[in-house]
């Protein structure tokens, strides 16, 4: 197999680059408006784990969650400096184009070859990417599997990345969906709730 990469995947690769990185700035916004994550969607004040804001509310007066909100620098967050709304925008639509990519993605990768240099076909890597574990704990680099770019352990993380967190991740921003919580609760529930799948 020949170690070049095709032109069509360098460029989805650095377009997936662009896409990730807008989709964490405008999360980061979405994150300042209530800067705190749980795993029951009642998410009572104190039972967080965890905290992106060094803000105490009083235990002696009401607040509501703008009390709460931080306002996140426009180099970190997108668009930044408490802008919910336009940090919903870039995201929904940031999405729309990240789906969009990833399809294409899988469909050239299926129809062009490229998948097997991705998934792994035996389960002879494991004990290969745990030699490749570790070969790097001793800072040297593993051997490259025969023919291919990448060593056990880069492969294994390149399948993994592709073919279960991507999905996983498409999946759970599907719960954050209020349509889809309303007309297929079951699915919502199948992840721990929205905040759990959050």
């Amino acid at each position: 197999m020949q170690n070049d990469f095709p032109v069509w995947l360098r460029i989805e690769h650095w377009l997936n680059v662009l896409f990730v990185t807008l989709l964490i700035r405008s999360g980061i916004e979405i994150l300042a408006a209530h800067p705190k994550l749980y795993w029951r969607d009642h998410s009572r004040p104190g039972t967080e784990w965890a905290r992106f804001t060094r803000k105490t509310m009083p235990k002696d007066k009401l607040y509501d969650t703008l009390d709460e909100e931080e306002s996140y620098s426009a180099i970190v967050s997108l668009p930044g400096h408490r802008k919910l709304g336009m940090g919903r925008h870039w995201h929904f639509f940031t999405v729309m184009g990240w789906l969009l990519l990833g399809i294409s993605y899988w469909v050239l990768l299926f129809a062009t070859g490229q998948w097997r240099r991705y998934l792994p076909t035996s389960w002879d890597i494991l004990p290969e990417a745990w030699r490749d574990i570790v070969t790097y704990t001793e800072f040297r680099l593993p051997p490259m599997i025969p023919g291919e770019p990448f060593d056990a352990l880069q492969k294994l993380s390149y399948a993994a990345v592709i073919f279960l967190l991507a999905p996983f991740q498409i999946l759970t921003g599907l719960v954050q969906v209020p349509a889809i919580e309303a007309r297929f609760p079951w699915f919502v529930r199948m992840f721990g709730g929205r905040q759990a799948a959050r």
